[in-house]
């Protein structure tokens, strides 16, 4: 892969950081399912290349099926590779960590905790059941940051989905993970309230400054949120163009009706477009 120095990605090859949050690596990943049949498999990843910054917020973009999930999932730990070598901080994945957080698109509360104690619960799993006065007090911190003080002794029943999504922030964040993936976490929800959860995800990235790997299929939501957008095709899944993201920060909601905005969007857009078409030409020919 040759990574263009003069980007934020291209800092992970070069030994930079910009921020807070670990470097990402992904080098000619390959991986493959096997089908009901034994002897059908299917290509879902082939020769990926990926390099996040520390601190970079990094949107993979893509329509349904393209293999957004299956890499994230591979940097999570949840999956392995075929070919190809996934590390963060300079060491291959193998499988889950403390240091890497993972959000999806339902927010995964025990239902029989209270918030606090879902919040609560890695830490208690780590200290064998005794929590650390300093540990209590940044979940109360954190509770408060992420709007839920006063819901720390709801169940996720009583909570609206937004709520909940907060909670499963709160959950992931009190144990400073250095890379946050997160697998379309607002795709379910409603217009009004997506847009709440994405000006909320702008506000404590700003707070707590980590590493982001963003899974969407949305061209709005990459280009307000990310600093770069990296866009995916199918068949099998392949990283096909990177876009810089040179709008300033902070973002806001607002943000999306000005010119600028607009216009990088509509150049994403295109690109997505290209993409799709491209891989479509391939399958057929």
């Amino acid at each position: 892969m040759s990574l263009d120095l003069s980007s934020p990605a291209a800092a992970v090859a070069a030994g930079g950081s910009h921020r807070d949050g670990a470097a990402v690596l992904v080098r000619g990943v390959r991986k493959t399912f096997r089908g009901r049949r034994r002897q059908a498999t299917r290509t879902a990843l082939d020769g990926v290349d990926l390099a996040v910054a520390p601190g970079e917020f990094a949107c993979l973009l893509g329509p349904s099926g393209c293999g957004k999930s299956t890499l994230l999932n591979i940097l999570a730990g949840f999956e392995t590779v075929d070919g190809g070598e996934a590390t963060v901080d300079g060491e291959t994945v193998r499988g889950p960590g403390a240091e890497r957080g993972v959000l999806f698109q339902t927010p995964n509360l025990f239902p029989w905790l209270s918030t606090w104690d879902n919040v609560l619960y890695g830490p208690r799993a780590r200290h064998r059941g005794r929590v650390p006065d300093e540990v209590r007090a940044e979940a109360v911190e954190l509770l408060r940051t992420v709007g839920l003080a006063d819901a720390r002794d709801a169940y996720p029943h009583e909570l609206s989905g937004g709520m909940r999504h907060r909670a499963a922030f709160a959950r992931v964040l009190i144990n400073k993970p250095r890379l946050l993936l997160m697998d379309e976490p607002f795709g379910a929800l409603d217009a009004l309230t997506r847009g709440s959860m994405q000006a909320f995800l702008l506000q404590l990235w700003q707070a707590h400054p980590t590493t982001i790997v963003f899974v969407t299929h949305d061209v709005e939501e990459a280009v307000l949120l990310g600093d770069r957008i990296h866009v995916m095709s199918g068949s099998p899944g392949r990283i096909r163009a990177s876009i810089d993201v040179d709008l300033e920060r902070p973002r806001s909601i607002d943000t999306t009706e000005t010119l600028e905005f607009v216009t990088l969007k509509r150049r994403v857009r295109g690109q997505l477009e290209s993409v799709v078409h491209a891989a479509a030409t391939e399958v057929t020919a």
